[in-house]
């Protein structure tokens, strides 16, 4: 098989083998999977083709493009690099129409995002207990978008969708977790690897890739976490708590749950009208079913009156915000549409924040100071504060704190959690209703203290 660079000069002089030899094959240097078949009768063109066949790429074998002279040497090297072109889109230029259209729609459903969609769509079957919130970060870590209506600025995974899941190689993998790090997203580049090594399992057991392209990493790779353990003095909680009675929004009642209650964020901003019972009986309750909550588990809240007061304050908003002509069914409790509910509370907090540093800086400027900003803090660190504060105080036995957040963990983890089905309603109730009462009586309200739990 040797190997030659072609010229019309070349091909004309190029003699019928020997008696051994029934023919010979010469190769292009320029074009290495193209040649000229020499025969003892005839001169013919040939090319190699290569086609990607699932994770290989798989060579039919060699094929005649023209005979020389019928065809000279120029239009047989463009034909050829044609064909190959076409292969390299995944198609085998000397296969029927019906094959080419039965490989190009195989590639399409093994594709990066046709195969994350697959996997969004199977993966919370297997997994019961995984949360709507939960899935909704697979999605951005997989899709490199969120979600919803609003999805923000995209991450670098949005560009691979339309690509073979194949070519998805560690070299990429690394690459996209070097782009959150040089933004200093330290651990968004943890969570992003820690969403994707499920997807490529997923893919591994099914047969569709040869090698999972997160598999060699371990925890040297991983960017080390600093646990947040951010609570709110109870002047600083004061001042959160003014802050959004300026807010006169939607998000006025939200935030005052989440400090009323402890419970997530995201399960306040969801909460719906089904899931309320009792707001005008003697033991008022929120239930949040198992699809709505971090550990998939039922989870009841008892209401304490201030938060009645709150929720009623938000249904009575949302009657004026909604009509209800046009949006019959708007199971939200907190909605400006009626046709979702608020969703994320950066946009708030920010605001929130934006109040309590106006607020110090009017108070400073009256002595000649300049103020002393509130250290950074989050939605989130409104539950901790919640927790810390309720043991700090003695409100509630540490078991019942947990039971109140919903949190499986000492008392509830293991065995124990497993043999111990309690609800502790009553006890939870004693503390939610003895912490809005420690609320309200830093706020200055008359309020009378509950003894303390336990």
């Amino acid at each position: 098989m040797p190997r030659l660079k072609l010229t019309d000069r070349l091909v004309e002089r190029l003699s019928a083998p020997t008696a051994e030899d029934r023919q010979i094959d010469y190769f292009d240097t320029l074009l290495p999977a193209f040649g000229l078949r020499v025969g003892k009768k005839a001169k013919t063109w040939i090319v190699v083709v290569r086609v990607r066949m699932h994770s290989e790429w798989k060579s039919p074998g060699r094929h005649r493009i023209g005979r020389y002279p019928d065809m000279n040497l120029t239009e047989a090297r463009n034909k050829a690099r044609d064909l190959l072109c076409n292969a390299q889109e995944g198609n085998n230029p000397f296969a029927s129409t019906k094959a080419n259209s039965e490989r190009l729609a195989q590639l399409e459903s093994e594709t990066f995002g046709a195969l994350t969609d697959r996997f969004l769509r199977e993966y919370p079957k297997k997994k019961k207990s995984i949360s709507k919130s939960t899935m909704s970060k697979y999605h951005w870590a997989l899709k490199g978008t969120a979600a919803t209506k609003r999805p923000g600025k995209p991450s670098p995974v949005a560009q691979w969708q339309s690509r073979p899941v194949v070519e998805i190689k560690r070299k990429d993998i690394v690459s996209l977790l070097d782009s959150f790090n040089d933004q200093d997203k330290r651990v968004s580049a943890n969570r992003q690897l820690a969403y994707m090594r499920p997807f490529f399992k997923w893919c591994l057991k099914r047969d569709l890739i040869a090698v999972d392209p997160t598999a060699s990493f371990d925890k040297n790779d991983k960017n080390e976490e600093t646990a947040r353990d951010r609570v709110f003095s109870p002047g600083e909680l004061v001042e959160v708590w003014q802050a959004i009675d300026n807010l006169g929004t939607v998000f006025e009642p939200v935030f005052k749950l989440l400090i009323l209650t402890g419970q997530r964020s995201c399960e306040v901003a969801g909460m719906q009208e089904d899931e309320l019972h009792d707001l005008d009986g003697s033991a008022p309750i929120w239930k949040l079913p198992g699809h709505r909550t971090k550990n998939g588990k039922p989870h009841t809240v008892p209401l304490a009156p201030q938060a009645v007061t709150v929720i009623k304050e938000a249904l009575a908003l949302r009657e004026a915000l909604i009509d209800f002509d046009i949006t019959p069914s708007c199971p939200w409790v907190f909605t400006t549409s009626g046709k979702r509910h608020v969703g994320e509370l950066r946009d708030p907090a920010i605001q929130i924040k934006t109040a309590i540093a106006t607020a110090r800086q009017t108070a400073a400027g009256t002595v000649g100071r300049t103020a002393e900003p509130m250290p950074h803090w989050t939605p989130h660190d409104i539950r901790r504060t919640v927790s810390t504060e309720m043991h700090e105080r003695g409100i509630a036995l540490p078991h019942i704190v947990e039971a109140v957040i919903n949190h499986i963990s000492g008392h509830r983890a293991g065995v124990a959690g497993v043999y111990n089905r309690a609800e502790y309603a009553p006890e939870k109730r004693a503390a939610l209703e003895a912490w809005a009462n420690y609320v309200y009586c830093l706020l200055g309200q008359n309020v009378v203290r509950l003894p303390r739990a336990g």
